[in-house]
């Protein structure tokens, strides 16, 4: 059994007041919004944490408190924040994604156990932007192909920005990835602009049986950053066996 989670932690760079009207000020402040996050890192209990918008800073202090971990880091161009994947033990090999898209996202992956495992943070696309313009993740899995040797198993994490029925998503399930979410549709992950819906995600080949782990309720008012959530996001997570 491998427990994977997924976080987008909201980098202190992207947090305005105006931007979340339901969030307490004090709930936004770094100041507790940090230990709040450094916390519940340890307590995901993790075998692989992936993380969306940390910045430097926070990873350097994940790396601190996360003692049994082996933390790498991969930095967006020309942004302040980056991915970041902590593995319990060692993991036997990176790689490191920068996409070709112009947009200064990437992904970091690793092999854990004979399974490779990437965390992406894609940048939002309109709805209408078709199928053969959403390069990040085709070359996500044309990269994973290569690094994941023939007949291993992978898994894809993160904040996608986009929902299930997405040409972004429908991209992922053409190359035969499966939703870890996909029995629970509603189990909302962000409101960003007042509106609830489930942008992050674990994609995961067949071969991988996933148990995914219960969210929170959010819906449209939920207040993202709260006092039981520090980012904007809920983690999401499942225990992956084959």
């Amino acid at each position: 059994m491998l427990r994977v989670v997924s976080w987008n932690v909201l980098a202190d760079a992207y947090v305005k007041p105006e931007w979340f009207p339901n969030s307490e000020v004090r709930h936004l402040d770094p100041a507790w919004r940090r230990p709040a996050l450094l916390d519940r890192f340890v307590s995901a209990n993790a075998d692989v944490l992936c993380l969306q918008e940390i910045e430097p800073d926070l990873f350097e202090a994940a790396k601190a408190r996360l003692v049994a971990y082996e933390g790498r880091y991969l930095a967006k161009v020309g942004r302040p924040d980056g991915v970041a994947i902590f593995v319990k033990g060692k993991a036997s090999s990176y790689r490191e994604i920068l996409y070709r898209d112009g947009t200064g996202h990437g992904a970091l992956a690793a092999i854990v156990d004979g399974i490779g495992i990437a965390t992406t943070h894609l940048k939002w696309q309109k709805p209408e932007v078709p199928a053969a313009e959403r390069l990040s993740v085709a070359e996500l899995t044309h990269v994973l192909d290569a690094f994941v040797r023939e007949g291993e198993s992978w898994i894809i994490t993160g904040d996608l920005n986009a929902n299930a029925e997405s040409v972004t998503l429908k991209v992922a399930f053409d190359r035969g990835l499966v939703d870890a979410y996909a029995e629970t549709p509603n189990a909302y992950t962000s409101n960003a602009n007042g509106k609830a819906k489930r942008i992050d995600f674990l994609l995961h080949t067949k071969d991988l049986r996933a148990k995914p782990i219960a969210l929170p309720f959010v819906d449209d008012r939920t207040p993202l950053p709260s006092e039981s959530e520090p980012s904007d996001h809920l983690a999401i997570g499942a225990d992956f066996a084959r």
